[in-house]
């Protein structure tokens, strides 16, 4: 169901314009050139460290690759910044990645947050204190868009942290529109006491004989390490062994691997590169024989983290080497201090995950519709939803088939 807050934002007098001078000083910067997002990493760093909700995703040295590498189409990274800041860097308030897309049922193109099949998670840096007035912005650069509808499709985005609360609050202020699409729990690891209690309470009895099994199985082939790339490795060779792993197994078979593509390996090594100098990605192994049999790329952003991509070699089936990689894993994000979750960046019903990987955050879809305009494309689209269901419902010759998921959760 649409869920819509009537009272508009009030519109302030000149005196509280005067008192309040950085209130209405945002501006936003559409860049539209992968080439000059390089002028903005000094400001986009300092927001990295200030953001309400770290996503690493949408960080300098993740982003700005995968926009040269697979940003062929229409996308724009929003910049907001607040003239009134004398600070150059706490200036920059909010970076916005969008691309064009369409919304089944409706002709008219709408702006979404920019994905693609390497990029997990979409929520947006917003600086702390400010994150509604950035939204608000951005809100309001859509409306003047004059070649798209004025609807904003936010998916892969946090349900229940700060994000939620601003785009609540932004919506309230302003008296906008919004309908949650879909929501579902991702899994996610959560810091526990310690890695053994985290087993011990997350892990069935029957789940932890197996695993310790499965190891000394695997270990009586030959010397058996847990290894993790330090900043003084050369992770030249850690890059190069991941993607030998990767496409020696089924992803190589069916073309999906990543160097099965040029461009995607010319990517996927820039990026890891450049992200580990910065402290951002980790590599962890485990090593028998001293030749890798499972290796895990990391993206981190304390106090959260992603589990990017997990290789491992298919000739050792019963020994389960890339779940014992995850129970390694667990070990080492718990030896971390500084962080405290790591988004598995799994489908929801990813079966090894869901059984070693407890706890859940929820992922959320909203389409969202800044002013009165968008307002009558979401309540057509809504319509047309609807419309689409009953239609399903009834067919006649077909059964009863279950409706779309539409989650009734409150903005």
């Amino acid at each position: 169901m649409p869920l819509t807050h009537s009272a508009p934002h009030p519109v302030p007098t000149s005196t509280s314009r005067r008192r309040v001078p950085s209130a209405g000083a945002t501006r936003v910067v559409a860049v539209t050139d992968a080439r000059e997002l390089a002028a903005q990493q000094a400001a986009w760093t300092d927001l990295v460290r200030h953001a309400i909700e770290p996503n690493a995703f949408y960080e300098p040295w993740s982003l700005i690759p995968l926009l040269e590498a697979f940003g062929k189409g229409d996308w724009t990274v929003l910049f907001v910044h607040d003239d009134a800041e004398a600070n150059e860097q706490a200036a920059l308030l909010g970076v916005i990645p969008l691309q064009k897309s369409r919304l089944r049922l409706l002709p008219w193109p709408i702006w979404s947050l920019w994905e693609n099949p390497y990029c997990f998670h979409c929520v947006p840096l917003l600086r702390q204190g400010a994150a509604v007035r950035a939204l608000t912005a951005v809100g309001q650069w859509i409306n003047r868009s004059t070649d798209t509808v004025p609807l904003l499709d936010w998916h892969h985005v946090t349900a229940d942290g700060p994000l939620r609360e601003a785009i609540g609050t932004m919506i309230d202020e302003n008296g906008w529109t919004a309908t949650s699409r879909d929501t579902y729990g991702r899994a996610v690891l959560a810091r526990c006491q310690d890695s053994e209690t985290y087993q011990q309470e997350k892990l069935s009895r029957h789940q932890r004989h197996e695993l310790r099994r499965q190891r000394r199985r695997l270990a009586e082939l030959g010397p058996l390490e847990a290894r993790v790339c330090h900043p003084d490795d050369n992770v030249e060779t850690w890059i190069e062994d991941f993607l030998a792993l990767e496409a020696a197994g089924w992803k190589g078979r069916d073309g999906t691997a990543i160097s099965s593509n040029p461009a995607d390996r010319e990517w996927f090594t820039r990026s890891m590169r450049a992200g580990f100098a910065a402290g951002r990605v980790g590599f962890l192994g485990l090593f028998l024989n001293n030749r890798p049999v499972a290796l895990k790329c990391n993206f981190l952003c304390p106090p959260g983290s992603y589990a990017f991509k997990i290789a491992f070699d298919e000739s050792y089936p019963k020994f389960s080497p890339g779940v014992l990689l995850e129970i390694d894993n667990i070990d080492w994000f718990h030896a971390q201090a500084d962080l405290e979750w790591m988004d598995s960046c799994a489908a929801r019903d990813h079966s090894m995950i869901n059984r070693i990987w407890a706890d859940r955050r929820q992922i959320e879809r909203l389409l969202i519709a800044p002013g009165y305009r968008g307002h009558a494309y979401l309540a057509a689209w809504n319509a047309l939803q609807t419309a689409k269901n009953a239609w399903h419902h009834w067919k006649p010759g077909k059964g009863k088939t279950e409706s779309i998921q539409r989650s009734t959760t409150s903005v």
